[in-house]
């Protein structure tokens, strides 16, 4: 049973979800220290400790709106003279607090499936696998004979260095 409740942690409930563990900060201490993969499960913790953060701040922000539109709901509309724009700039800040937990909770995700990936090889995962596999460079050719060297690692053409 996961003991993180997803209305109040969000991010803690999900790293419960995928890695079984109940604090994300434990995590770092099941790999040596200076281990990527101990880095990694810090990013886990930093990741899982912002989504809840994002949620809360965004949860206290709905509910202050909530109880300022409670005078609208019971129709008593005269309490509210001089108060223009609550709900514009309310609106806004929820909204914008709902993207961030939102782009919040997808880095975390991602950051999990890292985690993941490295936990099941052993080692941590190549961040970079969206790209194309490197392929080995091919050996360097060997001179045709002593007077004709390959010509050095990174130049483009043969002419001696200072001649370009």
């Amino acid at each position: 049973m996961n003991p993180h409740d997803p209305l109040t942690h969000p991010g803690a409930h999900l790293v419960y979800e995928r890695l079984g563990a109940g604090d994300a900060g434990e995590l770092s201490g099941q790999h040596p220290y200076p281990s990527p993969m101990a880095h990694l499960a810090s990013v886990v913790a930093s990741c899982a400790r912002d989504v809840d953060r994002l949620h809360q701040d965004l949860t206290e922000r709905a509910q202050t709106v909530i109880e300022r539109l409670q005078p609208v709901a019971r129709g008593d509309h005269a309490s509210m003279r001089g108060v223009n724009g609550i709900i514009q700039s309310a609106g806004l800040q929820v909204e914008l607090l709902t993207a961030r937990r939102g782009a919040a909770y997808e880095q975390l995700d991602k950051v999990l499936s890292a985690y993941e990936r490295g936990a099941e090889t052993g080692r941590p995962p190549d961040l970079n696998s969206g790209t194309t596999p490197r392929t080995p460079t091919a050996p360097r050719p060997q001179p045709t004979s002593r007077h004709n060297p390959p010509p050095p690692p990174g130049t483009t053409n043969r002419a001696p260095p200072g001649r370009r």
